[in-house]
């Protein structure tokens, strides 16, 4: 019994493909937007975001986002940079 010769698929068969298999470019952005949109919804004192810049030594831009992820929790935004293990402790 011999191998069948093999034979490139054509580039249009994969738009048959189902959605689930198929890659929709606007995805990744989509939900990047979203995300980005909550995260600025989310309020933020001034003085934590100092704080916590201060404290980890970075910047202010970088303490705010972190902040923001934290839903404006000091506490938690500043624990989050600690190791694993030490956060655990």
């Amino acid at each position: 019994m011999s191998a069948l010769p093999a034979r490139p698929v054509p580039e249009s068969s994969s738009a048959h493909a189902p959605l689930s298999l198929q890659q929709h470019p606007s995805t990744p952005k989509t939900t990047q937007t979203n995300s980005e949109r909550e995260l600025a919804s989310v309020k933020v004192a001034k003085e934590d975001v100092d704080v916590l810049a201060e404290q980890v030594e970075v910047d202010a831009k970088a303490a705010e986002r972190r902040l923001r992820e934290h839903g404006g929790d000091l506490a938690a935004a500043l624990t989050s940079y600690l190791p694993a293990t030490a956060a655990t402790s």
